[in-house]
């Protein structure tokens, strides 16, 4: 297993990554455990976002592996992978919710 930290301004988020299996996403605000999210390959994620606009799009796709090093993600439109390392995997998806994120983006395509 593998530990990753990462600090925010108001908290840290520590990653626990099995590779191969899986990435668990702890997060801290002052000592105190907030929130958990456990990723396995096979579910959907936060990659990218579009900040191009007022409002930009939230970028998802699949887990494809979890390595030692870094998340490789299937982008759900286009064929190349996306390789992020443990700390940008952390800040993208550790209060990501896939329901809310598909509602977000719809209401941004309709132009809401």
């Amino acid at each position: 297993m593998i530990i990753n930290e990462y600090h925010l301004g108001w908290g840290l988020i520590r990653a626990y990554v099995t590779p191969g299996d899986r990435i668990e996403l702890y997060t801290f605000s002052n000592g105190a455990l907030e929130t958990v999210k456990v990723f396995h390959v096979g579910e959907t994620v936060e990659y990218d976002s579009d900040n191009t606009r007022y409002l930009g799009l939230r970028y998802l796709g699949t887990i494809r592996s979890i390595t030692a090093k870094s998340v490789v993600i299937r982008p759900t439109y286009g064929s190349s992978t996306k390789c992020l390392n443990f700390d940008t995997f952390s800040w993208r998806n550790w209060c990501f919710d896939l329901g809310d994120a598909e509602a977000y983006n719809s209401e941004v395509s309709r132009g809401v």
